[in-house]
């Protein structure tokens, strides 16, 4: 059974076309407009097609698991580290693997400036394929694309979206080069911990994601930030404490569990551990 929509764990949001028309008049969104965002973990039997294209770019971004996309007669493999750039008005069709099924970060977008960004980021890979290797980057702003369109559909929000989802396309040639360059499995992992402050990596976990064993990357994590991965792990995740703490008035229990602490007094000791004074203590001290 195939679907475009209605997978497990998805987001997606899609501006009202006539709210989009009425937008795109004489506004800064003339030139590039996210039209339709989303997510979609495991997307077991996604397909689309659409043999007359579209009118917007089409952005999807492979986080993990294995796809293909179609255009003419020519069909490209998709896989875990691919951003695939589809133009507007290019006939087209793709799809999920049947027994490893892709998870995307996806966005459309219309606007003046839309066929060459395309042609720009599709110049760097092998027609609508592009390998980069590291896309925690890319699916990190296409969250916060997401988040601000859950706020509202306001010309402001559009605004802030857009913005961000220009700057995902404007990366591709450049995180392409970066990534296959790169090939550091340490400084993937930072990345990729620096992207998820909020969340949890288990060493076995991070090593299976940058794929080295988890004794090779414990040492050149060290090597390369003087720390073991928990050590640092926890250090991130007290600043993002810190922060919540300074710009919000959420509670410590509160605070614990958006960082994924199950309980709040362990949490306080760590941020004691790491900052030398218990989270309380923290937000009462004046600053600035």
């Amino acid at each position: 059974m195939f679907r475009s929509q209605g997978f497990a764990g998805e987001r997606l949001h899609i501006i009202p076309e006539p709210l989009r028309e009425q937008l795109r008049q004489g506004s800064a969104l003339s030139s590039f407009m996210v039209t339709d965002c989303g997510m979609f973990p495991q997307a077991a039997g996604h397909r689309r097609e659409r043999p007359k294209g579209v009118e917007q770019i089409i952005v999807m971004v492979c986080s993990s698991g294995l796809g293909w996309v179609q255009e003419g007669q020519q069909r490209w493999a998709v896989s875990a580290g691919d951003v695939v750039v589809i133009a507007p008005s290019t006939p087209h069709s793709y799809g999920a693997d049947a027994t490893a099924p892709w998870s995307l970060h996806w966005f459309h977008a219309i606007g003046t400036e839309v066929e060459l960004l395309a042609s720009a980021a599709r110049a760097s890979g092998r027609g609508p394929v592009v390998h980069i290797g590291e896309v925690f980057s890319l699916t990190t702003l296409i969250d916060a694309v997401l988040d601000v369109l859950a706020i509202d559909d306001s010309e402001a929000s559009l605004l802030a979206a857009s913005g961000a989802a220009r700057y995902v396309v404007a990366r591709v040639p450049l995180a392409r080069r970066q990534g296959l360059d790169s090939g550091d499995p340490a400084r993937l992992a930072v990345e990729y911990l620096n992207d998820r402050p909020r969340t949890h990596v288990s060493v076995g976990e991070l090593a299976h994601i940058v794929c080295i064993s988890p004794s090779h990357l414990e040492a050149e994590f060290r090597k390369l930030t003087g720390q073991s991965v928990v050590q640092y792990q926890i250090r991130r995740r007290m600043s993002e404490a810190a922060t919540l703490l300074d710009g919000t008035d959420l509670s410590i229990a509160e605070i614990a569990n958006r960082l994924g602490f199950v309980d709040p007094f362990y949490f306080s000791r760590q941020f004691r551990s790491v900052r030398g004074e218990s989270p309380r203590a923290y937000r009462s001290r004046p600053k600035g």
